[in-house]
């Protein structure tokens, strides 16, 4: 990644950006044990495998911008820009797995569970070759003018995309010498996905927005920032003119005691990219509303003085209404998009964060989050169902201090939890879209740093300004935090989720040196 500057004169610059990228990832999977359940019925699944995952992701950008400032409270930009992406996925993935209930044994003997009933049996076959291509051509225009306490923005945007994708892939499962799912007439795929699919789209957009500073001439020195604007964008693929309109007041009542109250309200259009269009069996989707969003935030900030130290209160409560949003599940790390479902939906919620000098010198701070997702068909053929991002409560903290006797030794704990986030069964239907949860999260992760050397309590002229090094633990209690589920579905179509776990404990040294 690159960027040249020049100057042309004193009121016009140019500069080129460029980047590139390519990433390859290789994955073979290992053979597995994984006991789960729970004290009156646990179970083991051996899973052994054969092939191999590999990933390969190319970018490629570049933009030339003109600067030019003809007055000095006037600034134009004019940028032309392309880019181009490629993404490759070729796997063959064999798997034979053995799916039994086992006798607990006390987990203070090392007695190897015995198997009491094998539950199912069977073999999976994944195969991919798929590949995304896709190319952007795009002109900005960007502008802003600065008047006596206020800012007019504008700006204009003309893009063509071009996609080209092949999907090639399918999932094989036996199970106990069943083809899944079973037809006694034929072998019958699942997952499958074979197509080739060749898309365009060009979007314009053009926004202007305007912001004002009021100073009211009282004894707290209130000032009130008005910022409202409107975005209009028109695409081929809907052949809609979408209007976005927003809206944003921030008070601050009183300019001594550092308190800001904000209150934005907008109305958003989103434009459905190219992978939300495409269904589980790798059609292109042609009649996809554009998905909306009325969102309204109100937000409180606070700066504080506790135990005569610095601190910063900011909390922030938002409603977001959703209409014709395209349903998605995630499964592992895949995100499963189902166009041709339409559902509206809400997101309520508050974030709330202190941080400030806990420790004299040092910044350590607490968050705490609340959130409710929900959505349903918007023919009201559905039930309400929890979104995949839905979490009730997240909350973090972050604490540093000191170690005694000594300012070059600092030690930080990092405390996270979140509540059960939902989850679901392979090709489920949309009411079943929630029906599962994966557990609470838990982790504490902690670090010691030792500050080696330091410019600003050393005044000699040294090669080496700054060193320091540092050891992290992470997740120090060796919690089994679950990130998804293996899903094993047997002859009977009952299904068996095993869990997929996060890291273990983990050690990580740093060293740092500047000069």
């Amino acid at each position: 990644q690159s960027i040249l500057k020049y100057t042309i004169s004193p009121k016009t610059k140019i500069s080129y950006w460029l980047y590139g990228a390519n990433n390859t990832y290789n994955f073979i999977p290992k053979d597995r044990i994984t006991d789960f359940g729970n004290q009156i019925k646990t179970f083991r699944m051996k899973i052994y495998f054969d092939g191999n995952e590999e990933y390969t992701y190319k970018n490629l950008g570049n933009s030339i911008t003109l600067h030019y400032n003809p007055q000095s409270h006037t600034f134009l930009d004019f940028s032309v820009l392309y880019y181009s992406a490629n993404e490759h996925e070729n796997f063959d993935v064999f798997s034979q797995y053995r799916l039994s209930e086992i006798i607990p044994t006390d987990d203070n003997t090392s007695t190897v569970n015995d198997s009491t009933t094998i539950l199912a049996i069977g073999s999976f076959l994944e195969h991919g070759r798929n590949s995304l291509s896709t190319n952007t051509s795009q002109f900005i225009h960007n502008g802003k003018y600065i008047f006596n306490n206020g800012t007019v923005s504008w700006g204009v945007s003309l893009a063509a995309n071009n996609y080209n994708a092949i999907y090639n892939e399918w999932t094989y499962i036996d199970s106990a010498s069943y083809s899944i799912p079973y037809n006694d007439t034929q072998i019958t795929l699942k997952n499958a996905k074979n197509s080739t699919i060749t898309h365009s789209q060009n979007v314009s957009a053009v926004y202007a927005n305007i912001s004002k500073r009021i100073e009211f001439n009282n004894t707290s020195n209130t000032t009130l920032k008005v910022s409202g604007g409107i975005r209009s964008t028109y695409d081929t693929y809907s052949a809609k003119i979408l209007h976005n309109p927003r809206l944003r007041l921030l008070l601050k009542p009183n300019s001594k005691k550092d308190v800001a109250i904000s209150l934005s309200l907008g109305r958003y259009y989103q434009i459905a990219q190219f992978k939300e269009l495409i269904t589980t069996t790798g059609i292109l989707e042609l009649h996809v509303k554009p998905q909306k969003s009325s969102n309204y935030v109100l937000g409180y900030s606070q700066g504080l003085k506790i135990w005569n130290r610095p601190f910063v209160f900011q909390s922030e409560m938002y409603v977001k209404l959703l209409q014709s949003i395209i349903p998605y599940t995630i499964n592992n790390v895949s995100t499963i998009y189902y166009p041709n479902l339409e559902a509206n939906g809400y997101i309520a919620g508050i974030d709330a964060k202190l941080n400030g000098e806990f420790v004299p010198g040092v910044e350590s701070w607490i968050n705490l989050s609340c959130m409710k997702a929900r959505e349903q068909l918007s023919n009201g053929l559905s039930d309400q169902i929890r979104r995949p991002n839905d979490q009730l409560i997240n909350f973090g903290m972050f604490f540093q201090d000191y170690l005694p006797g000594s300012e070059n030794l600092k030690m930080n704990l990092t405390y996270l939890i979140g509540s059960k986030i939902p989850t679901s069964i392979p090709d489920a239907a949309y009411n079943e879209f929630d029906d599962y949860s994966i557990p609470v999260y838990t982790r504490i992760d902690i670090g010691f740093l030792m500050i080696l050397l330091d410019e600003t309590k050393n005044t000699s002229k040294k090669t080496i300004k700054n060193m320091w090094v540092g050891a992290e633990i992470f997740n120090l209690l060796d919690n089994a935090n679950k990130i998804s589920y293996f899903w094993i579905e047997d002859a009977n179509q009952n299904f068996y989720g095993v869990p997929n776990y996060l890291t273990s404990r983990r050690l990580n040294v740093k060293l740092s040196i500047r000069i």
